[in-house]
């Protein structure tokens, strides 16, 4: 068997008090403070991770360990890698004709009108990776990088529940889209203590940015005039990456890694002042926001095969999808799932590989029948992928490529209305479909009470929605070794 690539609490709903408090929040969330969570998770880390469809776990050793293993580090050799990795998103979520009578007060003049869901933005960015053997060649110290080119510290969030009608007015896919365009951030230490034996630890690395900001309004009739103190602190959250990598005989490798969930927060609070109204307390508006969540993992593989010859691979991953908290850092009450992906690696000639993989990667949402619109599907990988080793000017060099295609198995959400009509409020905590306008015993002057009975909701989400697609991903990957 080759030793190395190729070459050998929820959040309160902020009660806005007018475009000043709005543009704050706007700033906050755009403020360049904030790396991103992982779209390995969603890829798997390199050309040749995506080639076989992620199972590499007990087969990876260079920077990209820090990811899937970080014990394979010291199989590795001191490398310098540079890579480009870019996705084709064609996913769609389209949302049902909404029938007559359910419409609340003032349906037809929200922001946006309610719309389908249509070629959410892929991801296209640059890996960076070290891989530094120190003081013998049983210790290995590496750092990876992922840096998006859409930019920098952007986070975009929204509701899952009837809430986003007054915002875009449409669904999103929860591991999708927005989920994979952050910056990634990853190092990591593997040590051989036995020919056949090495361990690794490591870390993830994410901010955290804590925001206290002071606001007045001199004119409560035209906030637009606020006067905002802006107090922005960031420190970092970081998740432990650890690893064990055994190889008993030859021809037999085993892993097995661990990561702890992450995810980027912000934090803290608005603090608003009415100019005559300095004898009350000033508003607090709590900010509480989880992007980019990444579930804790416990992923083991097993590799077959000799050196020179044909390798195939075989991994199993647990996600804790049950610990997820949403964009308001709701608990989600996802399901934990088991994803499994197999590869192989075929030697062409010496130098030259060919790879291919298959996986399946269940979703952790279940049926979205209720007040929440979480949208994900289950999904089938398929995978292509080479690598060759060459020598260019005295240097030895490693080419990787993959292509991976990942199809969303075309899922089918109803939303029923009950026959007896009788519909809990949109009360805090409430999971159910939910009615925004109580029902009114009789006409008031704003309202006719036949108007009221019954359901009215503006969820996006009702009456149901479809939702898959597929997503086509390349990655090319160089690296030098010295």
């Amino acid at each position: 068997m080759r030793v190395t690539d190729s070459s050998t609490c929820p959040a309160p709903k902020v009660t806005a008090t007018g475009a000043s408090t709005f543009a704050l929040t706007v700033a906050l969330l755009a403020a360049p403070s904030a790396a991103r969570a992982n779209p390995f998770d969603g890829f798997g880390a390199g050309a040749r991770s995506q080639a076989m469809a992620g199972a590499v776990g007990a087969l990876t050793h260079d920077h990209m360990a820090t990811f899937h293993n970080p014990a394979g580090l010291a199989h590795g050799v001191t490398e310098l890698g540079f890579g480009l990795v870019g996705s084709f998103n064609r996913t769609s979520i389209l949302l049902s004709p909404r029938p007559a009578g359910y419409d609340p007060p003032t349906y037809a003049k929200r922001l946006n009108p309610r719309s389908d869901t249509e070629d959410p933005q892929g991801v296209i960015g640059a890996t960076v990776g070290l891989n530094l053997k120190m003081f013998h060649d049983d210790l290995a110290l590496a750092v990876a990088f992922y840096v998006p080119f859409q930019g920098f510290a952007r986070i975009r969030t929204a509701f899952a529940d009837e809430d986003e009608q007054y915002f875009r007015n449409r669904l999103r896919f929860e591991r999708l889209g927005d989920s994979l365009q952050g910056e990634v951030i990853a190092v990591g230490l593997g040590y051989r203590l036995l020919p056949w034996f090495s361990m690794g630890i490591g870390l993830m690395i994410l901010p955290v940015v804590e925001s206290v900001n002071n606001v007045y309004t001199p004119n409560s009739a035209d906030p637009s005039t606020a006067k905002i103190n802006v107090d922005i602190e960031q420190s970092a959250r970081a998740a432990l990456t650890a690893g064990v990598l055994a190889q008993p005989l030859d021809w037999l490798r085993a892993g097995v890694a661990f990561q702890d969930e992450i995810f980027l927060g912000l934090e803290g609070y608005n603090q608003v002042q009415l100019r005559g109204d300095e004898d009350s307390e000033p508003i607090l508006q709590d900010l509480d926001v989880v992007s980019h969540y990444s579930p804790p993992r416990l992923s083991a593989s097993v590799a077959l095969g000799r050196t020179g010859g044909v390798i195939g691979s075989i991994e199993g991953t647990w996600h804790g999808w049950s610990n997820y908290r949403d964009a308001r850092g709701d608990l989600a009450h996802f399901e934990d799932t088991i994803d499994w992906k197999a590869g192989v690696e075929y030697p062409v000639e010496r130098h030259t590989f060919f790879r291919g993989g298959v996986g399946f990667d269940p979703s952790p949402v279940p049926e979205q029948t209720g007040r929440t619109n979480y949208v994900d599907n289950d999904r089938v990988i398929l995978s292509l992928g080479a690598g060759r080793d060459f020598e260019l000017w005295g240097e030895q060099l490693t080419l990787d490529v993959s292509v991976q295609l990942q199809t969303l198995l075309r899922h089918e959400t109803r939303k029923t209305a009950r026959s007896g009509g009788a519909y809990p409020p949109c009360a805090e905590g409430e999971t159910a479909l939910c009615d925004e306008v109580p029902d009114l015993a009789a006409d008031t002057p704003l309202m006719r009470a036949e108007d009221t009975k019954g359901l009215q909701t503006g969820n996006p989400g009702f009456p149901g929605f479809t939702h898959g697609g597929y997503m086509a991903v390349s990655s090319i990957d160089l690296k030098w070794r010295f």
